[in-house]
């Protein structure tokens, strides 16, 4: 039943592509049983075909199990991710992802680091369990954009030499959990913004935000819960504006003046810590981040006014989805009557 849901997706997917204009769409699948255009990023890179501006959707299902590097300004759309209550599996990048063009990455589950290496490129809805990092000095990176994300890893530039210039990041969820730990790291020029940011670790953990300068945050939600002697510490850097945002450690530099301190480590202060795809973000009753954004929103990533609201399983923008699949398991008078319930992700 799944299977044939799979195939009844992947059609959806063909005619949503056909409505874009002005531009070639391509689908892409490991599976060489789906008939897809191409088995991977990489293959579509290298055909003179794929064009700047052109949209690559990844199938429901499709697993690339070698690292992908995007060369071209295209846009890469996956399924979504972290759902167990829709009629078909996510697709996946397994590995890596190198971006060496202007491209944009949305809805896309990445099980290793992303590397940006081009100015303006846009991460948005994906999940990514790994870092976002500057590569080398070499790449020029500026203008990054990483909109309503899940990260399990930290976001950052190089090192204290060679820092990441004028990246903007929106409603995301960011936390690093191992040792010398810390969220965002070695930005300049940047905006952080209704984010859920959590640090934690052993030993030497550093800051929930270490070595940004230069820097607008706000209507963040900061989590500091390392078992170590730097677990109150929040932001390191210079010249930031700092403000409205809500903050667990009790801190000692009076960041309390523009900010919610509400000096406790527990989730269960901000946030109702239940439910998959994100969903466990949203705010309980009571917590001290409601209201404590810029305006009265909320502070974090599902706040109702701000930029880009968070968007439960990365569920793709004008992609149709299933909800419900009825296939039945016998053909009545030779046909398989297929009942769908189709909805379309708009936010």
């Amino acid at each position: 039943m799944k299977n044939i849901a799979q195939r009844i997706m992947i059609a959806v997917v063909a005619v949503a592509a056909t409505q874009v204009a002005m531009a070639h769409s391509w689908r892409i699948n490991n599976d060489a049983s789906k008939g897809a255009h191409f088995a991977s990023i990489n293959e579509a890179m290298d055909t003179i075909a794929v064009a700047d501006g052109d949209t690559l959707y990844l199938d429901p299902g499709c697993v690339l199990s070698d690292a992908q590097t995007i060369t071209k300004a295209v846009t890469v759309i996956g399924t979504g991710w972290d759902f167990s209550d829709k009629p078909y599996v996510p697709a996946r990048i397994a590995n890596y992802l190198y971006i060496n063009n202007a491209a944009k990455v949305m809805s896309v589950q990445i099980d290793k680091q992303v590397y940006p290496n081009h100015d303006n490129i846009v991460l948005e809805r994906c999940r990514i369990t790994g870092n976002i990092k500057k590569q080398e000095t070499k790449y020029s990176d500026s203008n990054l954009q990483i909109i309503g994300c899940y990260v399990n890893g930290f976001v950052g530039g190089l090192n204290r030499n060679n820092y990441a210039v004028g990246w903007k990041i929106y409603n995301t969820y960011i936390s690093y959990w191992e040792y010398y730990s810390r969220s965002i790291e070695y930005l300049t020029g940047a905006v952080i913004e209704n984010c859920f940011l959590r640090r934690g670790g052993r030993y030497d953990a550093y800051n929930v935000i270490y070595n940004v300068n230069n820097s607008v945050v706000r209507n963040n939600i900061m989590i500091s819960d390392g078992e170590d002697r730097y677990k109150n510490n929040i932001i390191s850097g210079s010249n930031n504006v700092f403000y409205n945002n809500c903050l667990s450690a009790d801190e000692t530099f009076s960041l309390a003046e523009n900010n919610v301190c509400a000096n406790s480590i527990a989730f269960a202060t901000f946030v109702c810590n239940t439910g998959t795809g994100g969903a466990w973000m949203q705010l309980c009753e009571g917590s001290p981040a409601k209201g404590a954004g810029e305006g009265g929103i909320d502070c974090g990533p599902y706040a109702e006014g701000s930029l880009y609201p968070f968007v439960t399983y990365g569920l793709p923008e004008h992609i149709p989805y299933f909800t419900e699949a009825d296939i039945p398991t016998q053909p009545t008078d030779g046909k398989v009557k297929v009942t769908l319930k189709i909805e379309n992700q708009n936010r």
